[in-house]
């Protein structure tokens, strides 16, 4: 009775599959523009942006250095202005700062990222899934029909192996935005570590007040 009721619902068709595929195909390319948007407004030269920081501490304006920081539209910026609160506290508190601030930015650079690597992994069975239907309804038409009916039913074969063809479409553009946005997330707090680091590093070789080991 049960596997009855499932082939009548399995008698729609797999062509709703589609217009799902082509719903998450628009979410998918909208969140890949996002992404890209995001990181290509957000670069930054860091050696230029160190140097400009560094010049202000070392001039001890450090609201100045604050100021630079919060104007720039980096994550780098803004993940070096969070760990400059531990400034006085010594390197290793500045050190954890960081790692506290890569925490909080984080999310940041993985919005979306998630969300592609989602639709990457899943959109293929959900692909299938239409194929599946597809195919029982393609059988359920044979059921007692003339043999001329046989072309309609290896048309709609055809027809639903097209939602597989569909769903590994919207999948690989997703896999590589997924791949990429990853890469350039990392990158970043790679620059990240390394702006803090050369601040760190500048001001050890001063023996700066507070950061003494």
């Amino acid at each position: 009775m049960l596997t009855h009721q499932f082939l009548k619902l399995a008698g729609a068709g797999g062509e709703w599959v589609l217009w799902l595929l082509l719903l998450v195909s628009f979410v998918s390319f909208s969140a890949i523009l996002e992404r890209w948007l995001f990181f290509r407004r957000r670069g930054v030269d860091v050696r230029a942006l160190g140097a400009e920081v560094l010049a202000k501490l070392e001039a001890k304006d450090r609201a100045g250095a604050r100021a630079l920081l919060r104007a720039h539209p980096s994550v780098e910026a803004a993940i070096l202005d969070r760990a400059l609160d531990w400034l006085d506290d010594g390197a290793d508190a500045m050190q954890q700062g960081l790692q506290s601030a890569l925490s909080e930015q984080r999310a940041v650079l993985d919005k979306g990222t998630t969300l592609l690597g989602t639709i990457g992994n899943n959109a293929p069975f959900v692909g299938l899934f239409g194929t599946v239907l597809g195919v029982v309804q393609a059988f359920r038409h044979l059921e007692g029909g003339p043999s001329g009916e046989m072309g309609a039913v290896m048309a709609s074969i055809a027809e639903a192996l097209v939602a597989t063809a569909v769903g590994i479409g919207v999948a690989l553009p997703a896999v590589v935005a997924f791949n990429y946005f990853s890469g350039r997330a990392a990158d970043v707090e790679e620059r990240a570590e390394a702006l803090v680091n050369l601040v760190l590093a500048r001001l050890r070789s001063q023996r700066k007040p507070g950061l003494a080991e």
